[in-house]
């Protein structure tokens, strides 16, 4: 065994998915992965409500070249790697796409771009497309729940930076039909390509580790087919494997019950945009605003009681001036939701952070405490009304967590607020229906035609 008999996992990991089958797969596991796949595309639709996607935009225009993959929510075509690149930055542009807790890992950004752009290629029926993802799922959060996250996260690491290249690498050998020696090689080359602290965790670059992710997972599988080689000990490795190197790991942790206990199920889905930490309290302001009814111009003020650690986390974009602090504000997110009953993508954009009256609110009327007897994924928000009645709500866990699933209805709903104007309501219910039954495509030439918008 390599590296002085210590057990490196990823070579069962990578007979896993050669071998994986959507036949192989409990229909629980293929609907949650649907459920993603059509976040993902939901997301993505939304992204030209992010600030720096024009950014990123105008700078593969210089160096990506055109092309003929697809962009969702772009009619434009791109080369294949800019696409890649590109559709991982929509995906997590408006900060609303999926997060396993465990980790702080969003994982569609990274597994979705090259499924797509490897299956419109080579016409690839929606079966293998959903096969691929599904391996890249599981493979993801695998790598992620190996590490001692604790350590990991108190050395800096950002999640989908480091793991992230492997989900790719996985869900891209798994289209492409590579064995398992080439996919062990893709691993190997993509943990080559592992980075992201949260150093970042203030601006915009956080949500580029994703989709950097993405493309250099992507390239290490195309590399693999070539016959590039890599590290078989990649995280073992006593000179530099990342479970050295990053942060203690557990390979036994990375393919325990594998193919019997499917971890992908942890992955939440966010229903609305804003940073993971904020659908805790987000969750909770929507269940007074559901229940009590309470309008915006009869709040005297908020209370909200996070963990002190993100409180300390999220204190710098209280009072946001741009569109990306305010998708990572607690104060602004509970008052959009306060003020609306909901919150979707045009509520972070510019006119809206900025109007009077939200200035107001956040200068004098809400403020956020951290509170040690707050679960970790949990919240509580306080209203206390102009007529003296105080509303108040507590969650554990947010809206979309495993324990909390949003329902078929509030995914299509998340799906149609999402979609641009220029998008037909019936192209939106199609693309919502195909995704449903993603296994019966033929190809998925359909689904992309819809979202070339």
């Amino acid at each position: 065994m390599p590296n002085d008999a210590v057990r490196e996992p990823t070579q069962e990991l990578a007979r896993f998915i050669a071998d994986l089958r959507l036949a192989d797969v409990p229909t629980e596991v293929v609907d949650h992965a649907k459920d993603l796949l059509l976040d993902a595309f939901a997301c993505a639709l939304a992204a030209d409500h992010g600030e720096e996607t024009s950014q990123l935009n105008e700078v593969l225009d210089v160096v990506g070249g055109e092309g003929t993959s697809t962009v969702v929510g772009d009619p434009q075509a791109r080369a294949m790697a800019s696409a890649v690149l590109l559709n991982g930055f929509r995906i997590t542009a408006v900060t609303a796409c999926d997060v396993y807790a465990p980790a702080d890992l969003h994982t569609t950004p990274e597994i979705v771009p090259p499924v797509l752009a490897l299956a419109e290629q080579q016409n690839s029926t929606g079966a293998d497309a959903l096969v691929a993802v599904i391996a890249g799922l599981e493979s993801v959060v695998r790598f992620a729940r190996g590490f001692d996250y604790a350590e990991f996260r108190a050395r800096g690491w950002h999640s989908p930076g480091v793991v992230g290249p492997f989900g790719a690498a996985a869900a891209t050998a798994s289209i492409l039909g590579l064995g398992a020696e080439a996919t062990s090689n893709a691993l190997a080359v993509a943990g080559s390509t592992a980075a992201g602290t949260w150093a970042a965790g203030s601006t915009p670059t956080v949500k580029f580790h994703q989709a950097r992710a993405g493309l250099t997972g992507f390239l290490a599988a195309m590399l693999a087919r070539g016959g590039f080689t890599g590290s078989s000990a990649i995280l073992t490795h006593k000179d530099g494997g990342l479970f050295v190197a990053y942060a203690p790991g557990d390979p036994e942790a990375v393919t325990a019950d594998l193919a019997t206990q499917w971890e992908l199920e942890g992955i939440s889905l966010r229903r609305w945009p804003g940073g993971a930490r904020l659908q805790p309290p987000m969750t909770a302001a929507s269940r007074i605003v559901q229940e009590s009814h309470v309008r915006w111009e009869d709040v005297a003020g908020v209370v909200v009681k996070v963990t002190p650690a993100i409180a300390e986390r999220h204190a710098w974009a209280a009072k946001p001036r741009g569109t990306f602090a305010a998708l990572a504000s607690i104060h602004y997110a509970v008052a959009v939701m306060l003020r609306h009953g909901t919150a979707v993508a045009e509520h972070f954009a510019s006119g809206s952070y900025d109007d009077p009256e939200m200035v107001a609110f956040l200068d004098d009327r809400i403020s956020v405490e951290g509170d040690a007897e707050v679960p970790h994924l949990g919240a509580r928000v306080e209203v206390l009304t102009r007529d003296g009645q105080t509303l108040s709500a507590s969650v554990e866990k947010p809206k979309g967590h495993p324990s909390s699933r949003a329902t078929r209805d509030e995914m299509a709903a998340k799906v149609r607020e999402c979609a641009p104007p220029r998008m037909a309501r019936e192209s939106v219910d199609e693309l919502i229906q195909r995704i449903r039954g993603i296994e019966g495509e033929p190809n998925l030439s359909r689904i992309l035609e819809l979202v070339r918008v």
